[in-house]
């Protein structure tokens, strides 16, 4: 008989990789990762302080990437249980969970597809959990932006190319600044005479962010953490009785 195991064994391997990310982000941060450079721009007549984050070490976005396909495999592992279900001897083909936004609900063929073999009344369960539910705001939805992260990873890169930063400059005629980019950037600018307000030692705040292609997608650790306690909380609770004999 199948049962609710796997889905939770991938689930719990999401929680450990979350839970090494902090540590992982920690020790980086203790390197200073943020290089402020400065310059005189003479022609100009102006004193220019930029900055540079250092490269994020491969161990951190990998590491991302990891618990996204985790917890994206603990939803698909659970529709092929459902599917599978007690007296089904034959294994069931390309099931998983279906992710729908506002843009495809129009086009179910592929809800019904990759939920053949489901109870009905799992379906149900299924089809209330859906980022469309959500209207104009989909995009929002835990689900959708797991979905979304985990084909970054999967089909364009390791998702870990952004970061914030703000910058203090308690001293200078700019109070802060903030900062999306790991490339140079120039951050704050004042006049020649002026140069010694900026402060020689600026104070920032550093934060990872993964994500940010084309389509403007990122999280932190607090939003993976967001989709995590959803599918733990919310999602997998669900369908506990449909393992446990009581509407299968």
């Amino acid at each position: 008989m199948t049962s609710l195991a796997d889905p939770y064994l991938k689930l719990n391997r999401a929680r450990k990789h979350l839970e090494s990310l902090q540590p992982l982000i920690d020790s980086f941060n203790s390197t200073d990762p943020c290089i402020f450079t400065r310059e005189d721009d003479v022609e100009n007549n102006l004193h220019m302080l930029s900055a540079r984050i250092r490269d994020v070490p491969d161990e951190i976005p990998l590491t991302v990437g990891d618990a996204f396909y985790n917890l994206r495999s603990a939803l698909d592992q659970l529709v092929w249980s459902l599917a599978k279900g007690p007296g089904n001897i034959l294994d069931p083909h390309n099931t998983q969970f279906p992710i729908i936004g506002v843009n495809d609900r129009a086009n179910m063929k592929r809800f019904k597809s990759q939920t053949q073999g489901v109870p009905e009344s799992a379906i149900s369960e299924i089809e209330s959990l859906q980022p469309y539910h959500r209207a104009g705001h989909y995009r929002e939805h835990p689900l959708w932006r797991l979905n979304t992260m985990c084909n970054l990873d999967k089909h364009r890169r390791i998702p870990a190319n952004g970061s914030e930063v703000r910058v203090f400059l308690p001293n200078a005629t700019v109070e802060s600044v903030h900062m999306n980019s790991f490339d140079d950037r120039f951050i704050a600018s004042v006049p020649l005479t002026e140069k010694m307000k900026l402060d020689l030692s600026p104070r920032f705040f550093f934060k990872l962010n993964f994500g940010g292609d084309a389509n403007g997608f990122s999280e932190d650790l607090d939003g993976m953490w967001e989709i995590f306690n959803f599918i733990a909380d919310t999602v997998l609770p669900r369908f506990l009785r449909f393992f446990l004999g009581l509407a299968l």
